[in-house]
């Protein structure tokens, strides 16, 4: 092992501890902090899976979830049967391992494509202090589920690729990979979809045969099959569907609200906007300082072309970035989702700028000056994520009646009789923390029948057909319901009060009061 790379155990140990940190604060500081409402989706799917209920939620079986985190979670619930809380930090727990199990990977990657052993140590610091990666392995989905398998494809790429080996063997470890990562996130099967054609490429400019170039592919997609297909029959059996309802779901509710406001044109122009905003918020510090090195190597004389060669190394990560974005930018939207949704093209602003510091450190003469570059690199990054108060407030809030989920799911437990038919838009913790109701899903994600409702505009009817009793949600949802109810009347759902103990972004939930037809 050499110098730098007697790091890695230091470096592994300080991403999982500062990590760690934030994820055994009490629950009440961290809801709505680090968990959004649908990280309760997740886990009511999962306990329902470990108490045999199959993908139950509400009335009806879905797929409006990704299965590899909901699987591993699952058994949480029978080790903990009678506890809410413990399984949610077990579950954070479980990311962070994730989560550092990638920086290892990233480390192992960059060490094998640098020549400065620096690069590697640099790189796992930026990962560690990134506030993006740290938010993304605290907010209790599967986000560092499927960011490692976006890793591990890659990483298990460039080595089939620096040994020339396309045998069977390392075709069919890929294509297990890639069904990882789909079970992980169904949107990686764009990654999979880059990696094929990327290798068809480079193997038809090396004047492979293209049966040879079936044939591998082919073993490939076998290897993905073995690992996806036993999930397709699974979600089939339970729901008849093989493609996932949440997203119809999301795409449909952006755009019922973006046409009510904008023509189709302004409204893509404004989800392009918005995509665009969240992916230089979140990566702003590693595309600075790429570019930063790209015009100091530029000045050093390389050209554009020789950097971009340089460059070349990630375009299956380019490719699957390009894909992802446009993916949600134009068609799936829920701009609320974006950082989630386009978290993977982190990876690739990584790879770029290790790529660029790696060739910039390697051309400085004196070691002094790359002690010097390379305190530059960790204090820029430092100075900027410790300046953001989002970044502290993971580790110093408090707050807990402006922001968070939980408290409207215990509110709701403790208010309704047991058996009583809850209906919302927003149903995680409605439906983890108050597990005596029986809480329906309205805006169709991780319920087909409501999607169908809404876009049948038979949202008021399904409501009273699906036997619910109130309604709890925010203003604009209720709204939602409205639009959606071709025959609605202002008696079916009488508004009773607003819960002033608590809000949730600092919005109000209010109470309305289904009309008993029976």
């Amino acid at each position: 092992m050499t110098r730098h790379g007697k790091f890695i155990p230091f470096l592994l140990l300080a991403n999982f501890a500062l990590r760690l940190i934030v994820a055994l604060r009490p629950l009440k500081y961290i809801d709505g902090l680090t968990l959004p409402d649908d990280t309760y989706l997740c886990l009511t799917l999962a306990r329902n899976i470990a108490n045999g209920l199959g993908p139950l939620y509400g009335f009806d079986y879905t797929n409006g979830f990704q299965p590899l985190y909901v699987f591993l979670t699952a058994p949480l619930f029978r080790l903990f049967p009678n506890d809410l809380v413990t399984p949610v930090h077990a579950a954070l727990v479980m990311l962070i391992i994730f989560d550092t199990a990638t920086l290892y990977l990233i480390y192992r990657l960059v060490r094998r494509e640098s020549l400065s052993p620096i690069t590697p140590v640099l790189i796992a610091i930026a990962w560690i202090i990134n506030p993006y990666s740290m938010w993304s392995s605290l907010n209790g989905m599967e986000t560092s589920v499927a960011m490692f398998f976006v890793v591990a494809g890659f990483y298990t790429l460039r080595g089939m690729m620096l040994k020339r080996n396309y045998s069977t063997k390392p075709l069919i470890l890929l294509g297990i990979v890639m069904g990882l990562a789909m079970l992980a996130r169904i949107d990686n099967s764009f990654l999979a979809v880059a990696i094929a054609i990327y290798l068809a490429f480079v193997w038809a400019r090396k004047e492979t045969k293209a049966s040879q170039i079936a044939r591998r592919l082919g073993i490939m997609a076998i290897g993905a099959l073995i690992i996806y297909l036993p999930y397709a029959v699974y979600q089939f059996h339970y729901t008849g569907d093989l493609i996932p309802v949440s997203g119809a779901a999301v795409r449909h509710m952006t755009m019922s609200w973006g046409l009510s406001i904008s023509s189709p044109v302004m409204w893509y122009l404004r989800m392009f906007t918005q995509a665009a905003k969240v992916m230089l918020r979140y990566n702003g510090i590693h595309i600075m300082l790429a570019a930063a090195l790209a015009f100091m190597l530029w000045r050093r004389n390389l050209t554009v072309a020789q950097i971009g060669r340089k460059l070349a190394v990630a375009n299956p990560l380019l490719f699957f970035g390009a894909a992802i974005f446009a993916a949600y930018a134009f068609y799936i939207m829920g701009p609320w989702y974006y950082p989630r949704y386009l978290y993977p093209i982190s990876f690739l602003f990584l790879i770029y700028l290790a790529v660029l510091f790696d060739a910039y450190i390697v051309g400085l003469r004196k070691p002094s000056t790359m002690r010097i570059l390379a305190t530059v690199f960790v204090v820029v990054i430092a100075v900027t994520t410790i300046a953001r108060p989002s970044y502290r407030l993971l580790f110093f809030s408090t707050d807990t009646v402006t922001t968070g989920y939980m408290n409207l799911g215990l509110w709701a437990r403790d208010h309704f009789p047991d058996s009583t038919v809850v209906g919302s838009s927003q149903t995680g913790a409605l439906g983890y923390f108050a597990p005596n109701l029986k809480v329906v899903n309205l805006d169709g994600v991780v319920n087909k029948r409501g999607y169908e409702a809404l876009m049948q505009k038979r949202a008021m009817d399904y409501i009273k057909e699906a036997g619910i009793e109130y309604f709890i949600d925010w203003s604009d949802f209720h709204y939602f319901i409205v639009k959606h109810s071709e025959n609605y009347s202002h008696d079916d759902m009488r508004f009773m009060y607003s819960i002033k103990e608590f809000k949730t972004v600092q919005k109000e939930w209010h109470v309305s009061r289904v009309k008993d037809e029976r």
